[in-house]
């Protein structure tokens, strides 16, 4: 028996409809939609609009237009997300290599050779370990010069302080992790090398938990006990100041989605995250709109410079941070009494911003008592390789996406 025409008619146009809109949404998406320049499912930058005048020809730049849509197109992070989720479904693997999946629903990222890290392969060299050394004597005198204080910060790495949660063939590595390797090695006073959080982490983590289980970073009961690391080492510097002490946190924990790690595995809707919840209760800090100047200058997205202050506290600090120092700034605006947070996550825009002009600038305008520069331990590298132009005698590093650990 034959189709009704009409109908057969019909469904043709539906097809060909259905056709159409797959095939031009997410492009009409990438059109309208804001531009995002960070994939939290992959954990790295996006690459940027590409400029005709950065390229040496018309066949260079449709490569790096390529390339730029197949970061941006729309839809891209949805669907990328549904593969990994429709992969864990459907088959029970995981279909994200940068994510480790250990004991009791802990998540682990091991991007940049992480492992290797863990096995004790990756470790600075001693020519590189004097190159950091010279970097931060460097920086520190050319900050005292300045009559400003420094410190550098390590936030650790989760399976720095977690490492029992890991699947049983890597807890039995017994190895010197890269920053152990690197402490060891650096001489000087103790307040001019780096702050290292992690004996006060270990310390204190059999009476909580410390890191999410979802996510790479540390909660706020983790965060507070980097913030008391960091406020000792404020004090050996400032023997004046008082810090505020005495948090507390409410008796329950909040339930909410998975963090990071269940992003990039496309399960944060199937996922329960416990997390503790500061009780701020009576703090006196207040975000504050930043001054012209300071929008004007730090004009990059990716900086997301904003400022507090508290009338409380003591002390004009310039900090420096990538996503690590996030949970620790309600902590900190309560001790400081004027506090400018600046992005310094390792991407391009980032990386090209903070060259010696612009942070001499940025010092001239803020004119801080101290400056505050927190990593994560991943990123060792990038610091070393970025900030070479502190040192006369600078050595390039090798490749941080081969060396290190990677926000």
């Amino acid at each position: 028996m034959e189709l009704n025409p009409s109908k057969n008619r019909l469904v043709e146009t539906a097809v060909i409809l259905i056709f159409l809109t797959a095939l031009f949404t997410p492009f009409l998406l990438w059109t309208f939609q804001k531009d995002v320049l960070y994939s939290e499912v992959e954990k790295r930058e996006l690459h940027p609009f590409p400029h005709l005048s950065a390229h040496d020809s018309i066949v260079d730049y449709t490569r790096s237009f390529d390339t730029y849509f197949q970061d941006h197109f729309g839809m891209r992070e949805w669907l990328i997300r549904r593969y990994h989720r429709e992969i864990n479904k459907r088959f029970g693997m995981s279909g994200v290599p940068l994510v480790l999946e250990g004991r009791d629903g802990w998540l682990y990222f091991i991007g940049e050779r992480l492992l290797d890290d863990l096995k004790g392969k990756l470790n600075f060299s001693p020519r590189e370990t004097l190159q950091f050394q010279h970097i931060l004597e460097a920086k520190e005198k050319w900050l005292n010069q300045r009559k400003i204080a420094y410190i550098f910060m390590v936030a650790p790495n989760k399976q720095s302080i977690y490492p029992e949660y890991l699947p049983q063939h890597y807890q039995q590595l017994e190895t010197t992790s890269r920053l152990d390797n690197l402490l060891a090695g650096l001489a000087g006073e103790k307040n001019s090398l780096p702050l290292d959080v992690r004996p006060h982490l270990r310390q204190n983590k059999p009476a909580n938990r410390l890191y999410d289980k979802t996510d790479t970073h540390w909660n706020s009961l983790g965060a507070l006990q980097a913030y008391e690391t960091l406020m000792e080492r404020v004090h050996s510097l400032f023997p004046d100041f008082h810090s505020r002490e005495n948090f507390s946190f409410m008796p329950d924990w909040q339930e909410g989605t998975g963090g990071d790690l269940a992003i990039m595995l496309g399960r944060e809707q199937t996922t329960i995250e416990q997390r503790p919840v500061l009780n701020t209760a009576g703090f006196n800090a207040e975000k504050k709109p930043l001054a012209e100047k300071f929008a004007v200058f730090l004009r990059p997205p990716q900086l997301k410079p904003f400022y507090t202050e508290n009338p409380k506290g003591r002390l004009r600090v310039l900090i420096l941070h990538d996503s690590f120092f996030n949970m620790i700034n309600p902590f900190s605006s309560e001790s400081f009494q004027e506090a400018f947070y600046v992005w310094q996550y390792y991407d391009t825009t980032t990386l090209e911003f903070f060259n010696r002009k612009n942070l001499s600038t940025l010092l001239d305008m803020y004119q801080p008592d101290l400056v505050i520069e927190e990593t994560v331990e991943r990123f060792l590298p990038y610091f070393l390789k970025t900030n070479a132009w502190f040192s006369e005698n600078t050595v390039q590093p090798e490749n941080p996406a081969e060396t290190s650990g990677q926000k």
